[in-house]
């Protein structure tokens, strides 16, 4: 819903990734990378100064406001892109949806604290960008983990969180007919 054109007024044209931590061999920097790299996320970066997701990684590792400069160049040539698409004069605004599916994987015994440390660092930058929006599933067993690193609990502090409660006896009976 958040990607249909009109719910967010000041966008044009939504690209959306989804990617998961423990993807690339529990190197959830690579991840990262790799999903934006995905067909219909921003194969643009490919032309910027990071061709492959291997790149990319590694810049996202320097960590600081740099990391979200090859995201920010590549949603300016989508905007510019579907303006000439759209034969309109207009500049267009392009924002990117990250989908952090299961970030519980974050806490798994194969990431190491300075890999995580590393991956909340890009969400961080990203999400001050305002024009990279982020969504986290998160299991609430392991929430207390999230919390306990510093630059995740910054970034739920800050934004918008949606606690879900346990399903009743006619959701669970959705959930199985579904």
């Amino acid at each position: 819903r958040l990607t249909t054109l009109g719910v967010v007024a000041s966008i044009d044209v939504w690209r959306v990734a989804t990617m998961k931590p423990s993807e690339e061999q529990a190197r959830p920097l690579l991840a990262l990378a790799t999903s934006l790299f995905a067909e219909g996320a921003l194969p643009e970066l490919s032309q910027g100064d990071f061709p492959d997701a291997l790149t990319l990684a590694e810049h996202f590792g320097r960590g600081g406001e740099a990391v979200s400069q090859p995201i920010l160049r590549a949603l300016q040539r989508v905007g510019a892109a579907t303006q000439h698409d759209r034969h309109t004069d207009r500049p267009l605004q392009s924002a990117l949806v990250l989908l952090v599916d299961q970030l519980e994987e974050l806490f798994a015994k194969g990431v190491s604290a300075s890999d995580r440390a590393a991956f909340a660092e890009a969400l961080k930058q990203l999400v001050a960008t305002r024009r990279i929006w982020i969504v986290a599933t998160l299991r609430a067993d392991l929430y207390e983990l999230a919390i306990r690193e510093p630059r995740l609990k910054s970034l739920k502090e800050a934004g918008a969180s949606f606690d879900l409660g346990l399903p009743g006896p006619a959701e669970l009976a959705d959930i199985v007919r579904a």
